[in-house]
């Protein structure tokens, strides 16, 4: 006998497996959102090419943010599902262009509506499946 006494085990080997199935869902949630992101780059463009021009405040709003699951929640959206919130949702000179961009869609008592996300987002349409798998599986070969 040599002396050496070896115990291979699989100690840990339920937490490995629920750390990679993680790890799987977290690379899965990165690759769609790069494709989201794709997705909705053209329609950014034109919102911001639409939006008024009196202060430039409205386009420079223009971006996309992932919905936090609380707001997922509340418009229904299951927890794990990629969503992304495309319009004037930025701050701007200390002011959120929010409500700004939702009066000039929608107008108001005293003012006509000016549509610039609806049309945006119609013209954002064409081509945006390719878009949307062109971003993802870029990212899935930048995670090689």
């Amino acid at each position: 006998m040599s002396g050496f006494d070896l115990d291979v085990g699989l100690q840990g080997h339920d937490q490995a497996l629920r750390e990679l199935s993680q790890l799987e869902r977290r690379l899965q949630t990165r690759a769609v959102r790069a494709g989201l992101v794709e997705f909705v780059r053209p329609i950014k463009s034109a919102a911001q090419a639409m939006a008024p021009k009196d202060s430039g405040d409205l386009a420079r709003a223009v971006g996309h943010r992932s919905l936090p699951n609380r707001l997922k929640g509340r418009l229904g959206i299951a927890a794990q599902t990629v969503a992304l919130l495309v319009g004037p949702n930025r701050k701007v000179k200390g002011r959120w262009q929010g409500r700004k961009g939702l009066w000039q869609e929608h107008g108001t008592e005293r003012m006509e509506a000016s549509p610039f996300m609806g049309p945006a987002l119609e013209q954002g349409r064409a081509g945006g499946e390719q878009r949307f798998y062109k971003g993802l599986s870029q990212s899935l070969e930048r995670m090689r």
